[in-house]
């Protein structure tokens, strides 16, 4: 929270040590940042092709977008967790099995979390009701 400007500054800690762009990873603005439910929304659109989206570990594609859906889901649910720890669903082996209908599941997640506020209380109820979305494998658990 910056008191001077009355507003949240939004910071890229993962992504600031690789910067290709000019700008300041500890004070961007909205447009430089890919949220990841807009991300999947755009995925799964067609409007931005997968393999844009990678992460340090050299994975790319929709599957690198889910997992950041799911780790900004469950932060929204006070349940920070680490990146080896996923929904089952949207692990390696397992993801490319997903069906239309379990796609289809996560877009409407992520249609909700464009709005986070606003759809605080069906978010909440998602996570105390879907149970594959809400437990966590990975290291360690």
């Amino acid at each position: 929270w910056d008191d001077k400007r009355g507003q949240w500054v939004m910071i890229d800690v993962d992504g600031s040590l690789s910067l290709n762009e000019d700008f300041d990873p500890y004070d961007m603005t909205e447009d430089k940042f890919d949220f990841p439910a807009k991300a999947w929304l755009d995925v799964r659109s067609g409007k931005v092709e997968s393999d844009y989206f990678y992460n340090a570990g050299g994975f790319r594609g929709a599957m690198v977008v889910a997992w950041s859906l799911f780790y900004d889901f469950h932060s929204l649910m006070n349940d920070e967790n680490i990146y080896l720890h996923l929904p089952q669903l949207v692990r390696v082996p397992e993801f490319s099995k997903l069906s239309e209908a379990q796609f289809k599941e996560i877009d409407g997640l992520a249609e909700l979390m464009l709005e986070p506020d606003a759809n605080f209380d069906k978010l909440k109820k998602i996570y105390a009701t879907k149970r594959e979305w809400r437990l966590l494998s990975g290291g360690l658990l």
